[in-house]
């Protein structure tokens, strides 16, 4: 490993201006009685360093309850400004009604033709915050557009501001970090929620350590060029034109220096440190039987990859390709949507009792539509499909729908649009149908369904062919959610009971799995994935892809875990959310970009 220089002088000056003002006697605080002892804590770390925090927990934990709960407790410095991804704005406003009073006056803005307010049950057309507004809600997008609504009501400026999913402004360069990062570092009191803070390394957390910080502190965060250059590896990307850097990843020494850094203003717990009473989440490679000529397509696209890889023309293994090359990996999700539509009819339509929900994810548009039509054919698969095409108050009734008819047990996500922010606890079945590049687009995907309010074990399932790219795409993710892992939660974050929220490394397909000869479809082979991550991650040689994929030795056959396994309990009501929703961009356009 390449010894780094000692820290520089700006960190100890960092750490020493973020330092706790004051002492805070948390039995003294403004707080919903049913707000968690850890909630509690949270509140009392930001109150000590002036109501400022980066709040971090892991997915599920009620960041949102956290982050209400702070800016109760300055009345006085009111209107409260947020800021959230458009899906779930109206969560947002229940849970204002919840956290805070039901009498509190809220007001969101809203997108279409024209930006609409909306007070209670009354519209009207927007252009500018109402006086009597105490709540005020909008999207990154609305905020950005509409400079009357970067004032708070009575002009002047805002003095207490949360952002929701607060990476979306990681950005530095990009218009909408360029007009929320000024108003965030004059507020008084800030609350940045995103339980992925860092989703492609560290270059994603100077913006968002700049606007959290301490005013006192802001003065000594270094320029970004700096910070890039003293935490990130810097990538050129030949785009067919011209030659561009790209600051990603974490410098290999860092990790420990950041965390430090971070852990100044942030709070971080793991549903595994707070909530011993969650139901267990055990992830699963599903190698699916495709037809020979779908086997063939899918193994010729491996093989132009790796000529590709040989040549030099895409990035190194542990990135994201580039452009030329997303289509064989789509192409490769493209082939498995069929075997996928015929394991969820196998496993969830064959008994006419069976009555559990399952939520299919994908990403690309055609991979959806096949889905989509693969559902239609089954008996009984009554399916919701929500994606970036679909209108906000439509995607509401048809997530409300999935939740609250038992007949609608399909529902069929992108993972852009829908892979965090909500509350989907009415199923406890995953299936990735499709793979991203990123692995916090995964783990937030699963929480939709291993969160607070749960009461069945979740299982979640990656869709792969054999000989196939899924296997090297699943272990780059795994490879990245142990970098974002260090820095986020600490080098010492190595407990094995972190196994079920971490990525592991596939094995090799079971024999009976590959692709056979005979037309009939025999059921896919399910392999339980529960070896320590730490064990799945250490070795970091390069996946040889030339080379065919051996069957393994011999051994007890596994059991196949399905759905109707699992016994239902009785559900509770939904107690809690953590508000944080994904990108609104649609299909194709996350791959693609940095």
């Amino acid at each position: 490993m390449q010894k780094q220089p000692p820290p520089p002088a700006w960190v100890d000056q960092l750490k020493k201006a973020a330092a706790p003002r004051t002492t805070v006697d948390v039995n003294k605080m403004k707080a919903h009685p049913s707000l968690l002892p850890y909630q509690v804590e949270a509140v009392g770390f930001a109150m000590e360093r002036g109501g400022r925090v980066f709040l971090n927990d892991e997915m599920g934990l009620g960041k949102t309850a956290q982050a209400l709960t702070l800016m109760r407790q300055y009345p006085n410095d009111w209107p409260v400004l947020v800021v959230a991804p458009k899906a779930v704005l109206t969560q947002w406003e229940q849970e204002v009604h919840r956290w805070i009073a039901s009498n509190v006056v809220v007001q969101i803005a809203r997108e279409g033709k024209k930006t609409v307010s909306r007070m209670g049950a009354k519209q009207t057309i927007l252009t500018s915050w109402n006086y009597d507004s105490q709540i005020c809600i909008c999207t990154y997008d609305i905020f950005r557009a509409n400079r009357t609504l970067q004032a708070p009501p009575g002009g002047a400026q805002w003095r207490c501001v949360i952002l929701d999913e607060s990476h979306k402004c990681k950005d530095p360069s990009t218009k909408r970090a360029k007009e929320i990062m000024p108003v965030v570092m004059r507020a008084d009191h800030v609350a940045l929620l995103t339980g992925t803070p860092a989703p492609a390394g560290a270059n994603d957390l100077w913006s968002q350590l700049k606007m959290v910080l301490p005013k006192a502190a802001q003065d000594h965060m270094p320029f970004h060029n700096q910070w890039q250059q003293r935490y990130c590896v810097c990538k050129e990307i030949y785009t067919g034109l011209r030659t561009i850097e790209n600051w990603t990843g974490f410098n290999p020494g860092t990790q420990t220096e950041v965390n430090g850094l971070l852990k100044t203003i942030q709070v971080r717990r793991l549903k595994t440190e707070v909530l011993t009473q969650l139901p267990e989440k055990q992830r699963h490679v599903l190698y699916l039987e495709a037809s020979p000529g779908a086997a063939n397509k899918a193994s010729g696209l491996k093989a132009k990859f790796e000529a590709l890889r040989n040549k030099d023309e895409i990035l190194a293994a542990d990135q994201e390709p580039v452009h030329e090359v997303m289509k064989l990996f789509s192409g490769t999700a493209v082939l498995a949507a069929e075997p996928c539509v015929e394991w969820v009819k196998e496993h969830f339509f064959e008994d006419d009792n069976d009555t559990q929900k399952i939520i299919v994810f994908a990403h690309h548009r055609e991979v959806l539509d096949r889905l989509e039509a693969g559902f239609q054919k089954i008996k009984g698969a009554t399916t919701i499909r929500v994606d970036g095409s679909v209108p906000g108050a439509q995607r509401e009734d048809r997530i409300k729908r999935f939740k609250t008819d038992a007949t609608c047990r399909v529902a069929l996500l992108s993972m852009g649009t829908c892979s965090n922010g909500l509350n989907m606890t009415e199923a406890s079945t995953i299936l990735f149908a499709e793979m991203t590049w990123s692995p916090t687009d995964h783990m937030q995907a699963e929480d939709r369904i291993h969160r607070v309010s749960q009461t069945n074990a979740c299982n979640i399932y990656y869709a792969m062919l054999p000989n196939s790219l899924g296997s090297f795409m699943f272990r780059r993710l795994q490879a990245k959610a142990r970098d974002i892992r260090e820095v986020v939660d600490g080098p010492d974050a190595t407990d094995p009971s972190l196994r079920t929220t971490n990525f592991v490394t596939p094995t090799k397909p079971p024999a009976a799995a590959r692709v056979k000869p005979a037309a009939p479809v025999t059921p896919p082979v399910v392999v339980d994935l529960t070896e320590d991550f730490e064990d799945a991650a250490a070795d970091d040689e390069p996946i040889d892809l030339t080379q065919e994929e051996a069957a393994p030795p011999a051994a007890p056959a596994l059991p196949v875990v399905t759905p109707a396994e699992t016994k239902k309990r009785p559900r509770e009501p939904d107690s809690d959310d953590d508000s944080v929703l994904g990108y609104d961009s649609g299909f194709g356009k996350k791959a693609h970009s940095r």
